[in-house]
């Protein structure tokens, strides 16, 4: 969840995740968390 909420504060509205993607992280989306950490933090190694 921490990871999630690091998404949502980014400085840049333009980085951050839609509702709809935050929803599906909370759910457990693993596959979707991948795809945004990959897009929203290019040097995240999970």
């Amino acid at each position: 969840m921490a990871k999630t909420a690091y998404l949502c504060v980014k400085v840049d509205p333009e980085k951050r995740p839609s509702m709809g993607e935050v929803v599906q992280l909370l759910e457990g989306e693993t596959e979707h968390f991948k795809t945004l950490t990959e897009q929203f933090i290019p040097h995240f190694n999970p």
